[in-house]
């Protein structure tokens, strides 16, 4: 039986996610079951036949507050995605609790929701991103998210440390440059929240952050809700105290990681992603990390691509000024462009910026 014949309510555009090696179910406008994989059927112990055609209610329990899903029906309103923390029941009554995370698709006038479910004891087998130089209060924030991005990505944790470090390096010239803007505390900020920036990886399957070939426009329309899940994670944290009382982790942590966490992939032309802020309507925060970001990227090596020269990249940035990045960052990274070695050096380098 092929995927039409075993699932003829589905739009075959979405046929792919029912593939995936994580739960998957995909309902209705009204949460009604339509589909759902093997996946899932060996998460929450329903037969496929006991959930086709029921409300996605049934897996509920009163272990999770009514206001997550309350918060969860206004998002996917107004927002059209969600991701949060649910413990539901299975038919015999065990308890289990997963990161879930929704995606909204209208096709041909009919709206169909997505939800990709992980265990939570999966995650927490994810990649600890534990640095002995590293703070308590820095590491106490990478333990609670277990890992920011797949932890099938075996380059993650250096390009995690990577981009701290040029997020580091650029903040410090730019805080040079404008010495009433912001304080050392803001720059110790930064470090932290530039490290989640993709934390939001952890709701896209990595069949698709890893798919060798070109993604789909179905399938990058869910990659991108990364930057809103990542988001929306950081607020759940934030606003269950998870990590308080912690003097030096405050609401400013929190502020720039969420900023940055969704606005990474803005442009400065105004063509980026989720929102389309153009300018300096983009956070500062957020104009940084995507320097950062893009910078690892090219100078890392990749199964697809070898590092590239420094000349190569300082050409990506000139050519991309004002169309992709903030261009008196890429100024300042031009100017200094010494300060911005690999992570090896980066201790002494961007110390001494001063």
């Amino acid at each position: 039986m092929n995927a039409e014949q075993e699932h003829p309510f589905i739009p075959e555009v979405l046929h792919p996610f029912l593939r995936l090696g994580e739960a998957v179910s995909i309902t209705d406008e009204k949460h009604i079951f339509l589909a759902v994989n093997k996946e899932f059927t060996r998460l929450t112990g329903y037969r496929s036949k006991q959930v086709i055609g029921q409300k996605a209610s049934l897996l509920r329990s009163t272990m999770t507050p009514r206001y997550v899903y309350q918060t969860m029906y206004h998002r996917l309103k107004e927002q059209g995605s969600f991701s949060g923390v649910m413990t539901n029941r299975r038919p015999s009554g065990e308890l289990y609790s997963v990161n879930l995370g929704i995606t909204k698709f209208t096709i041909q006038e009919r709206v169909f929701y997505v939800g990709i479910f992980w265990a939570l004891d999966h995650l927490m087998r994810g990649m600890y991103l534990s640095n002995d130089q590293l703070e308590n209060w820095r590491r106490r924030i990478l333990m609670q998210l277990a890992y920011v991005a797949e932890s099938s990505d075996p380059n993650i944790v250096d390009h995690i440390h990577q981009v701290e470090h040029y997020t580091l390096t650029l903040s410090h010239v730019w805080l040079r440059k404008h010495p009433m803007f912001a304080s050392e505390q803001w720059l110790k900020s930064m470090g932290i929240a530039a490290m989640l920036h993709d934390v939001g990886k952890a709701h896209i399957p990595s069949s698709l952050l890893y798919k060798p070939g070109k993604l789909n426009t179905t399938e990058f329309a869910l990659v991108k809700q990364h930057v809103v899940y990542g988001e929306e994670m950081l607020r759940e944290i934030e606003l269950e105290g998870i990590l308080a009382p912690d003097e030096q982790l405050n609401e400013n942590v929190f502020q720039l990681a969420k900023e940055i966490a969704r606005a990474h992939h803005e442009w400065w032309n105004g063509t980026g992603y989720p929102d389309g802020l153009r300018g300096e309507e983009i956070p500062l925060s957020a104009r940084i990390v995507a320097v950062a970001d893009v910078l690892d990227a090219l100078r890392s090596q990749r199964p697809y691509k070898l590092p590239w020269a420094d000349h190569e990249i300082q050409s990506y940035f000139l050519a991309r000024k004002e169309v992709q990045f903030d261009p008196e960052l890429v100024d300042l990274l031009m100017e200094n462009w010494s300060l911005f070695r690999p992570l090896e050096d980066a201790q002494r380098n961007y110390r001494n910026v001063d």
